[in-house]
């Protein structure tokens, strides 16, 4: 159950993460256009990423301690905002 609940509060926060850079940082495009324009290089560590939030959620479940999820989940979106600013490809 938390697995799928990790998986789905990480990719909502990797899409959030993509276009609040995309609003404040990133000028050269609407961000309707440059949403989806990513390297496969983005795209293998946006999906490892999220499989390690899911994976993470499941884990931390496993030890009683929900209360973590909220630190794992707000290490997610900046790893995932962070990776916007790396010139990959």
């Amino acid at each position: 159950m938390y697995a799928i609940l990790g998986f789905i509060v990480s990719s909502v926060l990797v899409i959030i993460a993509r276009v609040s850079y995309l609003f404040f940082f990133d000028k050269s495009c609407e961000i309707q256009l440059c949403l989806l324009q990513l390297s496969e290089t983005q795209k293998v560590m946006y999906v490892g990423v999220i499989l390690i939030g899911s994976y993470n959620a499941h884990l931390i479940s496993k030890g009683k301690k929900n209360s973590i999820l909220i630190f794992e989940f707000i290490g997610t979106f900046i790893f995932a905002f962070a990776l916007n600013f790396l010139n990959l490809g």
